[in-house]
């Protein structure tokens, strides 16, 4: 039985970075809503692990967003696996 999401997905490809128990991971927002996001990246925290998720605008400024993992999966992208996970968004810091 699938249920119903809380929010609307929208698909960008932003990058972002990922802090992770004080080690830094690249990663690219594949899409976005007001609860979460669906990061693709290198980092491999377990579902419930939290981590602060950083975003850097056009201007320089940066901010930062307390996240969980929701979930994990693996993604196929242009004939290679990457790992994927879904982070659910807890709250937002300013940086």
């Amino acid at each position: 039985m699938k249920t119903e999401r809380r929010s609307d997905r929208i698909k960008r490809r932003v990058t972002c970075e990922l802090l992770v128990d004080g080690r830094r991971y690249r990663g690219i927002v594949l899409d976005l809503s007001e609860t979460g996001v669906f990061v693709q990246t290198e980092a491999t925290p377990t579902p419930g692990a939290p981590l602060r998720l950083r975003f850097h605008a056009a201007d320089g400024t940066a901010f930062e967003v307390e996240a969980s993992v929701a979930r994990r999966q693996v993604a196929v992208t242009r004939g290679r696996s990457a790992r994927a996970k879904t982070i659910e968004i807890d709250g937002l810091d300013e940086a």
